[in-house]
């Protein structure tokens, strides 16, 4: 491969790059933008899939997410593509805000219909406790976890869908409009050159 690296980098420095990006959260979120931008699809169904890659990342199942994200995509019309990068939001640095409220989330519907789990759990940051729980009852952890997850994400989707999709639609009209008039301007100087 012409662009692949010469040597590979270590592993703790791809993990830490991967918690914190060592380009900077203002250019990472850049490149998002402009990976999302140049998808080659409508807006709306850019939006939806960016809203259902998010919405996966609440998922417990860390390396499912993508895999949810595409069928999810598929069956709603949205694009893949778009979904990808959309569980991209979903990283150690959120992950415990995305977990903790995908688990309180489900922890108080099954509370409603009389199921309950560890208080402790739930309302703390102690994910020792969290992985500990969850060995000795996994059903009790993750079944309100997975629960919580779903709902949470589907509450997320309209939200997220309302945020990108003007966005998508704004930054691609004008990128659109740089590229007409790059091309009315090389197409009247091929015109100008063709005279002469």
């Amino acid at each position: 491969m012409i662009f692949k690296r010469k040597k590979s980098p270590p592993l703790m420095k791809k993990l830490s790059n991967y918690v914190w990006p060592s380009m900077g959260w203002g250019r990472f979120f850049t490149y998002i933008k402009k990976r999302i931008i140049r998808l080659s699809d409508s807006p709306h169904n850019i939006a939806l899939g960016f809203g259902i890659g998010l919405a996966c990342s609440f998922n417990p199942y860390m390396g499912t997410h993508i895999l949810q994200a595409a069928f999810f995509s598929w069956v709603f019309g949205a694009n893949i593509a778009a979904s990808a990068i959309g569980t991209i939001l979903g990283n150690p640095s959120t992950f415990p805000f995305f977990w903790w409220a995908a688990l309180a989330t489900g922890e108080a519907l099954l509370s409603a219909f009389g199921f309950s789990m560890p208080v402790e759990i739930t309302h703390s940051t102690d994910f020792e406790a969290l992985l500990s729980a969850a060995e000795e009852e996994p059903l009790r952890i993750f079944l309100p976890w997975t629960l919580g997850s779903y709902v949470v994400g589907v509450a997320t989707l309209p939200i997220s869908y309302m945020i990108m999709y003007p966005l998508i639609k704004g930054t691609k009209a004008a990128r659109q409009k740089v590229i007409d008039a790059r091309r009315a301007y090389l197409k009247k100087k091929q015109d100008a050159k063709d005279k002469t």
